[in-house]
């Protein structure tokens, strides 16, 4: 099944990988999670 956040994960976990505080990286990991959940990425 093709949803529209295909390809937007892998640009999310990049652009996760580039924060370099640990307050801005938790932050982005729980929205990159929520993401995951909300699209049922895997």
């Amino acid at each position: 099944e093709h949803t529209q956040s295909d390809g937007k994960l892998d640009l999310l976990l990049q652009l996760l990988g580039d924060l370099n505080d640990k307050s801005s990286w938790c932050d982005g990991c729980g929205r990159v999670f929520l993401y995951c959940v909300q699209y049922k990425n895997q």
